[in-house]
C-alpha cells in the first residue's frame, strides 16, 4: 500500500509544475508539504523499519518453528522477505527525509499490535489450527515470553532506526558530494 501511495504521490508531483525545483528557486517561494505527502511520509516512516523487523522476527524466530503446515511457502517468502527487499530498494532510491524521533511511530504501532494480541488472547481467539495465539512467541499463556518479545522488538526498532538514519545521512553526504 505504501508503494502504491508513493507512485500516486510521485505522479502528482511530477505533473504539478509548481513543485518543480527550478521554478521554486526562481520565485523564491517555499512550497508547503501537502497533506497527502505528510500522510505518506508518516506511513513510510512506520513501514520501512517494521518491514525489517517483521522479516527478522519471522526468519529468525518463527520460520519452521510454528508446529503447523505451511500451505503457501511462496506467499510466506513474498510477505516476509520480498516486502523488505522492496522497501530497502525504495529507501535507497528515494530521497525521503528520515528523522530519528520518528521511530516513535513504529514503537506506537508495535504497542498497538501487542495490545491486540493480548485482547485476542483474553477474548479466546485462536488461529486456524486452534492455537490460542497469533504467533508462538506471543502466546500470552506464557506472559514472560511475550514481555521478552516486546522488549526485543523495541530494541530492534531502535537498532534498525539507528541503522536507517545512518544510511540516510550517508545518502545525503554522497548526494551533496556529487
Amino acid at each position: 500500500i505504501t508503494m502504491l501511495i508513493a507512485a500516486v504521490q510521485v505522479t502528482c508531483w511530477h505533473f504539478d509544475l509548481r513543485n518543480t525545483r527550478s521554478l521554486v528557486q526562481e520565485s523564491g517561494n517555499k512550497t508547503e508539504t501537502t497533506r497527502g505527502l505528510k500522510i505518506y511520509w508518516w506511513l513510510y516512516n512506520m513501514t520501512i523499519s517494521l518491514a525489517l523487523i517483521i522479516s527478522t522476527v519471522y526468519w529468525v524466530f518463527l520460520h519452521g518453528k510454528m508446529n503447523k503446515p505451511m500451505r503457501f511457502p511462496a506467499i510466506s517468502v513474498i510477505t516476509h522477505g520480498l516486502n523488505t527487499v522492496m522497501m530497502l530498494i525504495d529507501f535507497l532510491i528515494v530521497a525521503f527525509p528520515l528523522r530519528l524521533l520518528h521511530m516513535v511511530y513504529s514503537m506506537a504501532l508495535a504497542i498497538m499490535f501487542f495490545v491486540f494480541t493480548l485482547i485476542y488472547h483474553l477474548c479466546g481467539g485462536t488461529d486456524e489450527f486452534g492455537n490460542p495465539y497469533v504467533y508462538p512467541i506471543l502466546d500470552w499463556n506464557s506472559p514472560t515470553r511475550c514481555l521478552v518479545t516486546f522488549v526485543g522488538i523495541f530494541v530492534l526498532i531502535m537498532c534498525y532506526w539507528l541503522l536507517l538514519f545512518g544510511l540516510h545521512k550517508l545518502k545525503r553526504m554522497f548526494n551533496r558530494a556529487s
